[in-house]
């Protein structure tokens, strides 16, 4: 039997204890693929079945098993029923609008700023109104490293990277695709 490949999808540095990296250091890291779901909302968001296609097309071939960790269940469970793969969820759970407005706060804690309210996060358009929070603090942010152009690259990049987290945060509210498994629905 062939061995089929792996699809992991978490978040790189992050942190936290279900990191795939380390299927990265063992003999079948050939076969590994790790992906974070952030990237894909970096031009903008994306539902999960848009960021599920982009990520199988991209794939050399589709993967035989789909590893995802908390959050990313959704869209693990989108590309594993698309694939017609195994779904392997570690610690999944449904993000809620208490879920995002919670790491938001804190994100903007982080940064300096003061959270918004508490606001149905369910567009682009929502999306781009509680970055508007955070991006009011761009100055203030490119001059503590120097407030030179390389300060304020450097802020830029750190923002896409927020907007990107709150696209992909908030597709994976979105209802998952129900995962087939030897004749079982999960």
């Amino acid at each position: 039997m062939t061995p089929q490949p792996v699809l992991a999808i978490d978040f790189p540095g992050a942190g936290h204890a279900a990191d795939f990296g380390f299927l990265m250091k063992t003999g079948a890291a050939a076969l590994v693929r790790r992906v974070d779901p952030l990237i894909d909302h970096l031009s903008g968001p994306l539902t999960l079945e848009e960021q599920a296609r982009g990520l199988i097309a991209r794939l050399a071939e589709p993967p035989g098993l789909v590893l995802t960790y908390c959050g990313t269940a959704a869209l693990g469970a989108h590309i594993a029923e698309l694939a017609t793969a195994r779904l392997l969820a570690v610690d999944p759970y449904p993000v809620t609008m208490a879920d995002i407005h919670r790491d938001f706060a804190d994100l903007c804690r982080t940064v300096g700023c003061d959270p918004p309210g508490y606001a149905e996060c369910a567009s682009e358009a929502d999306i781009a109104l509680w970055i508007s929070a955070i991006v009011t603090e761009r100055d203030r942010l490119a001059a503590v490293y120097g407030g030179d152009a390389d300060a304020y690259q450097m802020v830029d990049d750190l923002f896409a990277r927020y907007r990107g987290g709150g696209g992909s945060v908030c597709a994976g509210r979105e209802r998952p695709r129900p995962v087939r498994s030897a004749g079982r629905r999960f």
